[in-house]
């Protein structure tokens, strides 16, 4: 559950309840359940793939607890990487605002963002090269999205490759939110049908235009579902379920994976490589998805900021129209 956080003393929040763990190949899952069993705990879920299991333990637990556990585990020898299962906040995709109309009444001038990120000379490259937008799938893991949206009708499909769009965040299969047209006041809660506008809303006259407008989005939920909605309402995701997620866009082929999303760790890149997360992501990269991941919100340097420091990830920030070259450094990475 990923209400059941604690903060460690670095700051990162985690799970209180779960930990992570990859075994070498020649150890089988009767091995697992005993090393699961010697700390007191018991399978709580697996990606053979990836020989990845979690371990879920019968009550809640201090970070100090959760930490001599996992040092623990990294010197079992049948035991590749050990890691607490870290909680993930979604990257700012938009100014939250209270207008849902204003993103209707965009002049020329006021679509500047197209022009800094050189779009008019991408969408050249792709009509020079032949290719279609329309064949490019992106799976956007995020907080689900609104199927009903007229920005994205005709651009959503939730099968790809026979797999479905899934809710790994609920387990319940609901990747959408009904009440879409709420998201301009709820940008923790609504993210992912932003995040979705962004990459592939159509030229339909209405709304805005997405950077590939005919890109079809193959949506994976993994956010928890909470009622109500503030403007400062963070979205705490488990990366757990960004990892099933990300294995999930693996096997549904998708060309593209969006992850607006991410943490922070302060041990940087060798840290994270002892997350089931970073396997996850390697192993995307190696099958030539491109993976794309949010830079972060602080302000900070991104290189501990996952998954998005990773090698081969394409990592984005935020820039404004008024800064000649660089970040938005009040709130992006």
């Amino acid at each position: 559950d990923p209400e059941n956080v604690t903060t460690l003393t670095t700051g990162e929040e985690i799970s209180s309840e779960l930990i992570s763990i990859t075994v070498k190949d020649n150890v089988n899952r009767e091995a697992v359940v005993e090393i699961a069993n010697g700390v007191g705990g018991t399978i709580d879920g697996e990606l053979p793939d990836l020989k990845a299991y979690y371990i879920k333990f019968p009550t809640t637990k201090t970070g100090n607890e959760i930490n001599t556990i996992v040092d623990q585990l990294r010197l079992n020898t049948n035991i590749e990487t050990a890691s607490a299962v870290y909680m993930h906040e979604s990257t700012e995709s938009l100014p939250a605002t209270t207008d849902i109309e204003r993103a209707n009444l965009l002049t020329d001038d006021q679509k500047w963002g197209f022009k800094k990120i050189k779009m008019p000379e991408a969408w050249q490259a792709i009509r020079n090269s032949g290719k279609d937008l329309a064949n490019i799938t992106v799976a956007v893991i995020d907080t689900g999205v609104g199927l009903s949206h007229p920005d994205l009708e005709g651009n959503l499909i939730l099968q790809s490759n026979g797999y479905t769009a899934t809710d790994f965040g609920d387990g319940d299969d609901n990747v959408s939110y009904d009440s879409f047209d709420m998201w301009a006041n709820c940008i923790g809660r609504y993210h992912g049908t932003q995040v979705s506008g962004i990459i592939a809303s159509s030229v339909n006259g209405e709304g805005i235009n997405g950077v590939a407008p005919t890109a079809k989005i193959f949506p994976l939920k993994v956010s928890k579902h909470r009622e109500g909605c503030t403007d400062t309402m963070k979205v705490k995701i488990p990366d757990y379920a960004v990892t099933y997620a990300v294995v999930w866009a693996k096997l549904a082929k998708v060309a593209v994976i969006n992850l607006s999303l991410g943490t922070e760790f302060i041990g940087g890149i060798n840290d994270y490589k002892q997350d089931v997360e970073y396997k996850a992501i390697s192993l995307a990269l190696k099958n030539n998805i491109v993976v794309v991941a949010g830079a972060g919100n602080s302000g900070k340097n991104s290189s501990t900021f996952f998954p998005a420091a990773v090698d081969g990830v394409i990592s984005v920030g935020a820039t404004d129209k008024d800064v000649d070259d660089g970040r938005w450094t009040d709130s992006s990475n």
